[in-house]
């Protein structure tokens, strides 16, 4: 928590996140990440314990060229509304994507990242990061 009223961080679900290779996938550490199967599109599921506001995310990934992120605000996440995407993101010389996606304020319950197509045939999720009030 970074304050009374305002929150940050990573999230990590072992299981609701299908595909997780090597460790948990939402630390912000370059230790720890989620890969893609080799085929696009790729999706995986983040749930929070309880309804949150976002109105930032900020990624870090390796060879994704599109993807875009759905939300549910219900309590079973059966319905998704589109967040912002498909985002084109700019291969990286140093192999690190970093992207920022402001937008108006959401409530949701679980956030659903699709990872359209890649630079190579494997990508990486290094941290996926939400920012909004509680």
């Amino acid at each position: 928590w970074s304050g009374s009223s305002h929150w940050g961080g990573s999230w990590q679900s072992h299981s609701d996140v299908e595909g997780c290779v090597c460790g948990c996938p939402f630390l912000s550490e370059a230790k720890s990440c989620w890969i893609t199967t080799g085929l696009f599109p790729q999706e995986f599921l983040i749930a929070f314990p309880d309804t949150v506001s976002i109105a930032r995310i900020r990624t870090q990934t390796r060879n994704v060229k599109s993807m875009a992120i759905e939300y549910c605000d219900q309590r079973e996440p059966t319905s998704f509304d589109k967040l912002y995407g498909p985002v084109e993101i700019e291969e990286s010389s140093t192999g690190l994507q970093m992207e920022t996606q402001q937008f108006k304020e959401i409530k949701c319950r679980y956030l659903k990242v699709k990872i359209l197509s890649g630079y190579s045939d494997f990508a990486v999720v290094y941290s996926i990061e939400a920012e909004g009030a509680m």
